[in-house]
């Protein structure tokens, strides 16, 4: 029986520790009986790495650009741009949402409408 294990993050200041790890994680993760999918695995490198994947040993993992974790977004130049420009487009959808909903209900009185 093979466990699956969901949202690990390593983090390495050099690449070459990064695969280090990962091969690692592989290694005592199939000691435990879980089993790392590596062909759903996503590295995201702030180094200038050639390619769209790099090789871990038996597998070829994708390069990431962009990544979302616990809700934060993440380049890999370190820019929060798109983070910043994806949480208001969030809030814009849910105050369109609201303007659709319950602040467009006809059975409120003017009283009772929160001034946005």
């Amino acid at each position: 029986m093979s466990l699956l294990a969901d949202a690990v993050a390593p983090m390495a200041e050099m690449f070459t520790v990064l695969i280090l790890g990962l091969e690692a994680m592989n290694e005592e993760s199939s000691q435990l009986d879980l089993e790392v999918n590596l062909s759903k695995t996503r590295i995201q490198a702030s180094e200038s790495i050639r390619g769209s994947s790099v090789p871990v040993p038996g597998h070829q993992v994708n390069l990431a650009d962009t990544f979302v974790c616990l809700g934060s977004s993440t380049d890999h130049d370190g820019e929060c741009d798109t983070d910043i420009r994806r949480r208001i487009e969030i809030a814009r959808s849910c105050m369109n949402a609201l303007d659709r909903g319950i602040l467009a209900d006809i059975h409120l009185s003017s009283n009772h409408t929160p001034l946005v």
